[in-house]
């Protein structure tokens, strides 16, 4: 009997000890290190008032990011031998690449070159440096990741947008970056953070870019001087790349479909006062929505012009590269710093989602919260 006791007695102890060491191991992932000397990533405040929570929920990056042991190079590259994707999925391949490389402790570059380069005008590095003059000894452009190759051939790998990016660290399966490690760290429903975060933890705006934000930012204050409003919810409408490109013209189902979403959306939610900030790949649409509802509908008057090369030509680029990054940035920013967001299935939309670290997101033509 006593020796029975003693068995389960010990495995009792060796039951609290494992859940115990579970949980300080969770612990020590998910809150920042109380010897860090945690700094300020960005003050960012919504226009109805208050601040999107950055540096509350961002600051797990602080201790993550840490100082690169390996001697190889991971660079997100945007130049004009690759088919760039557009800016929303820039973004997102961008950030993610990060934390694959901090998972792995690789350094990290990026060559943001087209459709202009953004450093220093339009994005600075903020707290940490991506610009980094790495010389390149044996180096190797990649359409898909193999990590496994890599570490036995080559110094520095340069990998496009809107690739695969696999992990091949056992060198027979094949895994999708969102699935790194880092990214476990938190559930799936917080990957629009470690996004956001990654973001903001990369970037602060360049005096170009402020400039743009400030002249746009001034339009939604004029148009708001004489509106009772305490809501703005944004209508993000994607109606497809012919359309940017003149070959088709929507007609306004859309608009009055996006519409009907956004005040059901507020009914459940029990918002008063709305207004709606309206962003969409069509000029059309938004010439629509000034002349037809601009008593509740704000639109800037950036003349949208998708930044993808592939999409728009790398020569029309060339020409407009500069205001074209920048007025799509402004436009995710805007809606970043709304309180509702009713999105497409697009890049863009996800993005804004992602920046503004969003609550209330809404796909259309779903409508579900």
């Amino acid at each position: 009997m006593t020796t029975y006791v003693i068995i389960a007695s010990v495995t009792f102890t060796l039951i609290i000890i494992f859940f115990y060491n579970r949980l300080t191991y969770t612990e020590s992932i998910s809150s920042p290190s109380y010897n860090l000397v945690m700094q300020d990533i960005q003050n960012i405040s919504r226009y109805t008032g208050e601040k999107i929570p950055i540096n509350e929920k961002c600051n797990l990056y602080q201790k993550i990011v840490s100082e690169p042991i390996h001697p190889q190079v991971l660079t997100w590259e945007c130049s004009k031998e690759n088919t760039c994707a557009g800016l929303g999925d820039q973004i997102r391949s961008l950030v993610s690449l990060f934390v694959y490389a901090n998972d792995r402790n690789y350094k990290f570059n990026i060559l943001w070159k087209e459709p202009y380069d953004i450093y220093p005008e339009i994005l600075l590095p903020n707290l940490y440096d991506w610009k980094n003059k790495t010389k390149i000894i044996n180096s190797k452009k990649m359409s898909s990741f193999n990590n496994c190759d890599w570490n036995m051939d080559y110094d520095f790998i340069r990998i496009a947008t809107s690739q695969q990016f696999n992990d091949n660290s056992d060198c027979g399966n094949w895994v999708h970056i969102d699935t790194a490690k880092i990214m476990k760290y938190w559930l799936d429903d917080y990957k629009p953070q470690v996004r956001g975060c990654g973001f903001w933890y990369l970037f602060k705006f360049g005096s170009y870019l402020e400039k743009k934000l400030s002249h746009y930012e001034k339009e939604l204050s004029d148009w708001l001087k004489d509106k009772v409003y305490k809501n703005i919810i944004t209508i993000q409408i994607r109606t497809g790349d012919q359309v940017l490109l003149g070959n088709k013209k929507p007609t306004d189902h859309l608009l009055n479909g996006y519409l009907k979403c956004a005040i059901k959306i507020q009914d459940e939610l029990g918002l008063k006062d709305v207004v709606y900030f309206l962003t969409t790949d069509s000029y059309t649409l938004k010439q629509k929505a000034k002349k037809k509802y601009n008593n509740y509908i704000f639109t800037t008057s950036i003349e949208p012009r998708h930044s993808g090369i592939a999409t728009t030509g790398l020569n029309y680029l060339k020409k407009n590269g500069k205001d074209i990054i920048t007025e799509s940035l402004v436009e995710v920013i805007m809606m970043a710093k709304t309180n509702v967001l009713i999105r497409s299935h697009s890049g863009f939309g996800i993005s804004a989602e992602h920046l503004g670290l969003m609550n209330n997101v809404v796909t259309y033509p779903e409508c579900k919260l």
